[in-house]
């Protein structure tokens, strides 16, 4: 369809020529606008991700750490109370605090006899207690 310009084209064909001429250049420069602004928006969108991602892991990994942290916190909470409960059973139960001595210490009262029983061990190789056995 693309005519050359003659020495038999009138000027109104020539005008005719040149703006179809034309149209097609803007239909093409369109075309390429937005290809170019497609690739533009595909490199921000892939730029953001590239710096949020990052930013994602370590938010997570952050969040794990805290989660581990709580929980540390709330078994050293429940350690804490059990030990001010000794604590306050030695200082106010003669008889607990005479225990945890015999018990931790080997400790005993004046003419008294203590005697210790062991755990039966099982035997490792058929299963079975083996009483008196060492480990």
């Amino acid at each position: 369809m693309a005519r050359r310009f003659d020495s038999e084209t009138t000027f109104d064909e020539e005008q005719e020529l040149l703006l179809e001429r034309h149209e097609r250049r803007v239909r093409l420069l369109t075309a390429f606008n937005r290809v170019i602004a497609f690739l533009i928006v595909v490199g921000i969108v892939a730029a953001a991700v590239a710096y949020i991602l990052p930013e994602l892991r370590r938010q997570r990994d952050a969040q794990a750490q805290v989660e581990a942290l709580r929980r540390q916190v709330e078994t050293r909470r429940i350690e804490v109370a059990r030990q001010t409960r000794q604590v306050s059973w030695l200082q106010n139960n003669p008889e607990y605090l005479g225990i945890y001595a015999r018990d931790k210490f080997d400790l005993m009262k004046e003419g008294e006899t203590v005697f210790r029983l062991e755990p039966v061990k099982p035997d490792r190789a058929s299963g079975r207690p083996t009483p008196g056995a060492p480990e």
